[in-house]
């Protein structure tokens, strides 16, 4: 592929990004989350929400079998959180705000019944 194809493909999928990150910010309910508080459920249950960080400094940890809490990531402004919300699947990690931060989180109603022919 040459060098221009993937110029037009990367910029082409950064407009189709931009849109779907409209999109998603207008379904969505705007959080403002102090230190320590959850994203969602905890982990072993299922999530509601797909959560987009706008801004501040998310924790995922998990409980390990032997009962002691394991810090697996932190999670910045622009990355997506529950996913696994979006299945059904029950939540494999804790999320909570390291620092205070503010979250855009949409109900997986919304994003069900949401039109993604973009």
């Amino acid at each position: 592929m040459s060098e221009n194809k993937q110029i037009y493909r990367f910029g082409e999928y950064m407009d189709r990004y931009r849109r779907f990150i409209g999109e998603f910010l207008k379904m969505s309910e705007i959080r403002y989350c102090d230190k320590g508080e959850l994203i969602d459920s905890p982990q072993g249950e299922a999530m509601h929400s797909l959560h987009l960080v706008v801004s501040g400094v998310i924790e995922c940890s998990f409980v390990s079998s032997t009962g002691q809490k394991k810090i697996t990531g932190f999670m910045e402004s622009g990355v997506f959180i529950g996913m696994s919300a979006l299945d059904g699947y029950l939540n494999h990690h804790t999320f909570s705000c390291r620092t205070s931060a503010v979250v855009a989180s949409a109900q997986v109603e919304k994003i069900d019944s949401w039109d993604t022919d973009m």
